[in-house]
């Protein structure tokens, strides 16, 4: 399997990181290189998944059959 590397520096460790966007009403989290700091991707700053299933269970809804 081959390693992932920065692209900047060839670096082979990453980190998630808070973005501050200007003007955005939304959170998100950059997984950049933890030697360079170079943006690599993004995800989402919260676990949609997560806040559906918990919402489910609130209103008796079993989404997991």
């Amino acid at each position: 399997m081959a390693t992932s590397k920065c692209p900047k520096c060839d670096g082979t460790s990453f980190e998630l990181k808070e973005l501050k966007i200007k003007d955005s009403n939304f959170r998100i989290n950059g997984i950049q290189c933890s030697h360079c700091g170079c943006v690599i991707g993004t995800s989402e700053y919260f676990n949609t998944s997560e806040l559906i299933l918990k919402l489910a269970k609130k209103l008796n809804i079993n989404l997991l059959h």
